[in-house]
C-alpha cells in the first residue's frame, strides 16, 4: 500500500496499492505524508475574535463616542496587521 499525493497545487492524498494507481495529476509515495496544518489558522481565530467584538459594541454603542472611535481604530489597525501576516 501507499499513498496518491496531489501535485496540482491542491492539498491532499489517499490510499492505492501501487504507483499505477495514481491519476494523472498525483505522484507515489510509500510514506504516509504529513498532516497539513494551517499557518493562517491561528491568524483567523484571532480576526474573527476582534471582529466578533467590534460588532458587539457597535450593538450596545449606537451613538459612537470619541473614546468609541479610537477604540474602533485601533481594532481595525490590529485586524489589519494581522491580515498582513496572513500566508
Amino acid at each position: 500500500m501507499g499513498y496518491a499525493i496531489r501535485n496540482d497545487g491542491v492539498r491532499g492524498w489517499r490510499s492505492v496499492d501501487s504507483a499505477a494507481d495514481c491519476l494523472e495529476h498525483e505522484v507515489y509515495s510509500a510514506e504516509e505524508p504529513a498532516l497539513y496544518v494551517d499557518p493562517n489558522a491561528s491568524i483567523d481565530a484571532q480576526i474573527l475574535a476582534l471582529e466578533a467584538t467590534v460588532t458587539q459594541r457597535r450593538l450596545r454603542e449606537a451613538a459612537v463616542t470619541d473614546e468609541g472611535r479610537t477604540w474602533l481604530v485601533e481594532v481595525d489597525t490590529q485586524i489589519a496587521a494581522l491580515r498582513a501576516q496572513r500566508v
